[in-house]
């Protein structure tokens, strides 16, 4: 999961909306006034997106990505290459942190990093 995300009190005291697919086995919970985009969107599954407040260069969004592996991979050789391709594939990518983490009960792990343009630097998440 890919997302970066701020939200205000009046979003905070709404009823959250929930997400399931039951092919893949997910469900998750996400703000209420949120969009939930999962047309046209690859390579993620769905994608849900902050309301647009004209002001905001940037809206707040979470990506979810399914990634069939053609070969078995343990977590911590897995981790290292998608965290390599991160580092070379975004521009002015920084490190913040990179953690263990918890996903439904199983081992993961947790990468936060900015991107920085001429115009900005921009905070990610990834779990």
């Amino acid at each position: 999961m890919l997302g970066c995300a701020q939200q205000d009190a009046q979003q905070a005291s709404k009823v959250p909306n929930i997400y399931a697919n039951t092919q893949y086995g997910i469900s998750l919970q996400y703000p209420a006034g949120w969009m939930q985009i999962d047309e046209n969107i690859d390579p993620a599954l769905v994608v849900f997106a902050a309301p647009d407040v004209g002001t905001d260069p940037f809206r707040e969004n979470v990506n979810v990505v399914v990634q069939e592996l053609t070969e078995l991979y343990m977590l911590e050789e897995y981790s290292t290459l998608a965290l390599n391709s991160v580092e070379q594939l975004i521009q002015g990518y920084k490190l913040v942190s990179y953690s263990d983490a918890t996903v439904a009960g199983n081992p993961g792990k947790k990468l936060e990093y900015t991107s920085t343009t001429d115009a900005e630097t921009v905070g990610f998440m990834q779990v």
